[in-house]
């Protein structure tokens, strides 16, 4: 494999630097539809060439800024550090999540995983995953086993080293992430509406419902049960390990945007106009906020001992709306995505601009550039990752 060079126009200065990462050289696992000597044989090939997964190295090399440092103290935070996957042309980045003291990302359409630490933005390990042209869904956590999956197939990797551990067929296609439900269960939903309960180590279907349509939405976990929404707008709360339907309700249009959960509370953006706030318990509803534009994406909650949920109005603008009887605190005529919240200032996001607004009116307070990020993730203790989707990251946290 070439080396990666990084494609970015300017540099930050010197004092900032990060260690750069060679281009893994673990082998190609894919396993999906395989029978089981061959998913066997696969997983040997594997453990044989797991040892130059590990990337860990001395060499520093500078990396450009995605926010200048003057801009990163205008909003109240400092850098951390900075660090670059230094992805080729031909790569982006298709998502990334912090889990504990992993950031997890995956490379499209190559399907390289990386792990990094969030402490210093060091590369842990890198392992291709899947076949080619498969697409990689979020991952979830489980001890020390990351389980990733693709449309037709989950893998156990292990975290701190990236090792296929071993993997599993799914009973369905599907196009979501799966919960975890307990420890033992990963419930998903599939494309052709079937939700399904799987055994994390045995990858037998535990239980398993037919839904109306379709899923795409994530579905999200209340404690140990799950609720699931499918693109006819039929919505279900199960019990997660037993499978058991414990109540149903419908919206008037599809459900394509992941739910959220807030203690008692389901929040379910629908392409009926409606934002839905669902006692998790009985299915009711405690309140429906109408709009009129079609609703695809999703509803944010910041800080769970608030009373403010945050709904993204596509294209057009941001509404802050009272928890207790879904009434409009404020609404912010610009299209953008909140990520924290800081005291009585909110941090939010567009592809252009990190945004500071005032958490009682929803006035803009101020707005400093960023160039070329795709994603602003929450952390611990209040840290900010941003991210490119060329594999560029900063890490930032409040202060000076």
């Amino acid at each position: 494999m070439p080396n990666r060079k990084c494609r970015r126009r300017s540099l930050i200065p010197a004092n900032w630097m990060t260690p750069t990462h060679p281009t893994p050289c673990a082998t190609r696992v894919g396993m999906g539809r395989l029978n089981l000597a061959m998913v066997l044989m696969m997983m040997v090939i594997v453990s044989v060439t797991a040892g130059c997964q590990t990337n860990k190295t001395d060499d520093f090399a500078p990396v450009p800024a995605l926010m200048e440092s003057n801009d990163v103290a205008a909003i109240g935070y400092h850098v951390r550090w900075l660090t670059s996957l230094g992805l080729p042309a031909s790569q982006q980045l298709a998502w990334t999540v912090i889990l504990d003291d992993l950031i997890i990302t995956a490379e499209s359409p190559d399907n390289v995983v990386t792990a990094i630490a969030l402490r210093d933005g060091r590369v842990r390990w890198r392992q291709l995953v899947g076949l080619p042209g498969d697409r990689i869904y979020r991952p979830v956590l489980l001890g020390t086993q990351l389980l990733i999956n693709t449309g037709t197939t989950f893998y156990a990797l292990d975290t701190d080293s990236g090792h296929i551990e071993y993997a599993h067929e799914l009973n369905q296609v599907v196009q979501t992430s799966p919960v975890l439900i307990d420890k033992n269960t990963l419930v998903y939903g599939a494309m052709t509406g079937r939700v399904y309960g799987l055994g994390v180590k045995s990858g037998f279907q535990n239980w398993a419902y037919q839904m109306s349509a379709g899923i795409t939405a994530d579905p999200v976990a209340v404690n140990e049960r799950v609720f699931i929404a499918d693109q006819s707008g039929i919505y279900a709360m199960f019990d997660g390990g037993s499978g058991e339907l414990l109540w149903k309700g419908r919206a008037f249009e599809r459900v394509v945007a992941d739910p959220a959960v807030d203690g008692s509370t389901v929040y379910m953006a629908s392409q009926d106009r409606s934002l839905y706030a669902l006692d998790s318990r009985s299915g009711r509803d405690k309140w429906v906020y109408r709009t009129t534009t079609p609703l695809t994406d999703s509803p944010i909650v910041l800080d769970t001992e608030g009373d403010t949920i945050y709904l993204p109005i596509p294209f057009q603008a941001l509404v802050a709306i009272d928890t207790s009887n879904g009434r409009e605190r404020w609404r912010l005529p610009a299209a953008v995505r909140p990520v924290a919240r800081q005291g009585q200032r909110i941090v939010a996001y567009d592809k252009n601009n990190v945004h500071l607004i005032d958490a009682e009116s929803g006035k803009s307070i101020r707005a400093v550039p960023m160039q070329d990020v795709t994603e602003i993730l929450r952390g611990p203790d209040g840290k900010l990752l941003v991210v490119s989707n060329l594999g560029e990251m900063m890490l930032i946290a409040p202060g000076q």
